[in-house]
């Protein structure tokens, strides 16, 4: 399903607008970027060196780690994925 239409199965246009009105005060919001998104990049980076250079991890582990650093990595870009998505079906 495309980011428009989960949207917009979210609860409709206004649903839409609110969410566009919210990303707006996250954005605006400077614990945002000078916290959390710090924060994960931290994060992110913890995970990575754990992948690189923990040997004593089983591969199960190994591949857990790895799912939690591609989730981790992915979230920053969830707000301007779904800020660009909901100004499209806004525009429908």
């Amino acid at each position: 399903m495309s980011n428009d239409r989960r949207i917009d199965a979210e609860g409709g246009k206004e649903e839409v607008a609110k969410n566009l009105e919210l990303i707006a005060v996250l954005e605006r919001c400077p614990a945002w970027e000078g916290y959390f998104l710090r924060r994960l990049a931290r994060r992110r980076d913890e995970l990575a060196a754990t992948v690189l250079d923990d040997d004593t991890l089983t591969p199960e582990d190994r591949e857990r780690v790895r799912a939690a650093y591609k989730a981790i990595r992915d979230l920053p870009a969830m707000v301007g994925q779904d800020k660009a998505g909901a100004e499209r079906a806004l525009a429908l």
